[in-house]
Formats: C-alpha cells, structure tokens, sequence
C-alpha cells in the first residue's frame, strides 16, 4: 500500500474510532434557508455536544443554537489551544 492510501486509511481509522452513532429523535426546525442544515442540529442537540465545527455558512451564520457554538475548524482549534495552555 503506497503512502498516501495508508495516510486516508490512519486518518479514517481516527474519525472511526472518535464516533458515536445517535439515535436521533428530536426534530429541529431552526434553519429556513437550508432545512438539511437542521439535522446537524438535532444531532449535535441529542448528543449533547458544545460545539459543530463546519464550513457551511447557513450554519456558520447561525452562529450558535441553543448551548451549541457554530465554529469554523481554525475557530475551534485556536479555541481548544488557548484553553490547554
């Protein structure tokens, strides 16, 4: 296997094993623009998380919902560096 396969492959292997499947039962009707986005609300709702890390600026718009912050992924790891120091 050259390089690059067995790097993809290390990196799945990570996210796999950093996953949790949800059973998600609430429904979330926060974003008119884009519906699909409130899936990824009612996920991150049901799991109790802090924070989605995305790209998708209806949610990046957003900002927060609930409890939950919307970041970008530079966002959220200037964040996790300045809270380890």
């Amino acid at each position: 296997m050259d390089r690059s396969r067995r790097d993809r492959s290390s990196i799945m292997a990570t996210i796999v094993s950093l996953t949790s499947l949800i059973d998600v039962k609430a429904r979330v009707h926060a974003m008119e623009e884009d519906p699909s986005d409130n899936h990824i609300l009612a996920c991150a709702k049901e799991a109790g998380e802090q924070f989605i890390v995305s790209g998708d600026h209806h949610l990046l718009q957003l900002g927060h919902y609930k409890n939950i912050r919307i970041l970008t992924a530079s966002k959220f790891l200037e964040i996790q560096r300045i809270s380890k120091r």
